[in-house]
């Protein structure tokens, strides 16, 4: 389905499947089941007059493979309160539109579900066609070295940020932390190279190494709800309505393309010889 056509599609389904159980998945099904359905009240689990049914599928044994289970259980539940079933442990092998503009989805254990939407909100594809093909992975992502963040086998002065390297395992916080390492390592090289004859001169000194945060680490908006943690530590759920549930944080996009969200980076001093 198009996507410009999809809200159209959202707003007339009775029956919507969405399937992957990271942090996307989850996101658009609490949306979509809000949109639909409403949201429980006070001590209730459901919502009180559901319009469509809502199914979340994921191949793994939980949602949000980032967080711990007790937050990927409480996402559930929450799920639950927009009228969103959750079912585990099962693949889309592929999917076909009908001519009536129905779904029909192919399962992995053999079944086939309809709906008048599908969703597939999992796997990403890197960015990369350009790159050379010896310079990425069998997934499409480029070899780094994932502490000085350079691309090695791609020449002197080429550099990898964000998700399309293959020592990311995505999310903003890890791409502002790169910041500081491929702006003192580009700076070194930049000055080694001015200083030297040589194309391929190397900085002296240690370069700036960068280290990953892979803590626990997210926080996920379901509806008008929300999962999350930050180096392990659970978020109350108004914490995540308050900074992301209501928009997303889109409002950050201009400061972010314009870098004012990144952190500075180090400030790096050299002895410009000749």
């Amino acid at each position: 389905m198009h996507l410009f056509l999809l809200p159209a599609s959202i707003a007339s389904a009775t029956s919507v499947i969405i399937s992957g159980g990271g942090p996307t998945g989850v996101e658009t099904a609490g949306e979509v089941g809000q949109f639909l359905n409403g949201s429980a009240g006070w001590f209730s689990s459901r919502p009180s007059n559901p319009k469509a049914k809502v199914t979340l599928i994921t191949k793994d044994d939980k949602l949000l493979p980032v967080l711990s289970k007790p937050h990927a259980l409480k996402a559930e539940s929450f799920l639950n309160m927009v009228g969103v079933d959750v079912v585990y442990n099962v693949g889309v092998l592929s999917s076909v539109t009908e001519a009536d503009g129905k779904t029909t989805v192919n399962l992995s254990y053999g079944d086939q579900w309809t709906a008048d939407v599908n969703i597939p909100a999992w796997g990403t594809t890197p960015n990369t066609e350009y790159v050379p093909a010896d310079l990425k992975n069998d997934r499409g992502y480029i070899k780094t070295n994932g502490t000085t963040l350079r691309a090695d086998a791609a020449g002197p002065r080429v550099y990898v940020a964000g998700d399309v390297g293959d020592y990311s395992r995505g999310g903003f916080h890890n791409l502002y932390a790169t910041i500081p390492t491929l702006v003192t390592n580009i700076r070194r090289d930049l000055y080694a190279a001015a200083f030297s004859s040589e194309p391929d001169a190397k900085p002296e000194g240690p370069d700036r190494l960068f280290t990953p945060n892979n803590s626990e680490t997210q926080a996920v908006p379901i509806g008008p709800r929300g999962v999350g943690a930050v180096n392990g530590w659970g978020l109350p759920s108004f914490l995540i309505w308050l900074l992301k549930c209501r928009n997303y944080m889109i409002g950050n996009i201009p400061l972010t393309l314009n870098g004012y969200n990144a952190p500075a980076p180090q400030r790096v001093i050299y002895d410009q010889r000749t």
